[in-house]
């Protein structure tokens, strides 16, 4: 992933890479909550997006098209489906706030101008499926999230904020390098982290039992890998990672 995304790059920089990434998140984020997708949808949008930009270079496609057709290919995937033409009005208001009219709630756009957009987005959907190869069947860490948590019987309030971090992950790479057991698996470990050393003390001293207990399961090698397919470097390497994302766009 490191390398194709450095290819794709060019001349820009690695900063400027990460926030032009982080923008197009926003973006779908924001169309995505407008139009009342659920969270499957979006997350799978912006892992569609880190997707796409490994195989077309950023100065060919601005983070607005591709973002509008990762959502209308996601929403597809996820039998969500919204018209090219909602997507945009929606994406527009999001884009231009100011040109929203006070009466209708939308944007005032040129004819022309929503043409060409829907036709750049329809042209852009066929290259977004071909980097998923056509394959149609998405699978996602959140019903991982749901059924880890239940296994291993970790308290609502640590459930929730594993499920949040869950969605944070979709904002990275993270989604394309490593399986959606394995980072669900890495979201309740950090949530149990953070609920035991920074979050606020829990509710009851329960919950900061049932906490500290996956703390301590997850902090070592064990039978757990190979129980729930994964192994303990490629956990903490992804509780790491997902930490510092939140740390650095909270």
């Amino acid at each position: 992933v490191a390398s194709m995304s450095l290819k794709q790059r060019g001349n820009v920089s690695e900063d400027a890479q990460e926030k032009t990434r982080q923008m197009a998140c926003t973006f779908i984020e924001a169309v995505g909550l407008r139009m009342g997708f659920p969270r499957k949808t979006i997350g799978t949008a912006q892992t569609l997006y880190h997707r796409f930009r490994l195989f077309f270079s950023m100065k060919d496609f601005n983070y607005f098209d591709v973002s509008q057709a990762t959502l209308y290919v996601s929403a597809k995937l996820h039998d969500t489906i919204k018209k090219p033409q909602d997507i945009l009005e929606v994406a527009y208001t999001v884009r231009y706030p100011n040109a929203v009219n006070a009466v209708t709630g939308i944007a005032d756009i040129d004819g022309e101008r929503k043409a060409e957009d829907r036709r750049k987005l329809l042209a852009i959907e066929r290259l977004v499926l071909e980097t998923i190869s056509f394959n149609f069947t998405i699978q996602m860490a959140f019903p991982y999230i749901i059924k880890f948590a239940r296994q291993l019987d970790t308290s609502k309030d640590l459930s929730r904020l594993a499920w949040r971090l869950c969605a944070d992950s979709h904002r990275t790479v993270i989604t394309l390098e490593y399986p959606p057991h394995s980072v669900a698996l890495s979201c309740l470990y950090l949530a149990a982290l953070l609920a035991t050393f920074e979050a606020p003390p829990l509710s009851s001293s329960e919950e900061a039992t049932k906490a500290q207990a996956l703390v301590d399961l997850f902090s070592h090698a064990g039978e757990w890998e190979s129980k729930y397919l994964a192994n303990i470097e490629d956990l903490h390497g992804t509780c790491i990672r997902v930490y510092y994302f939140v740390l650095t766009y909270p």
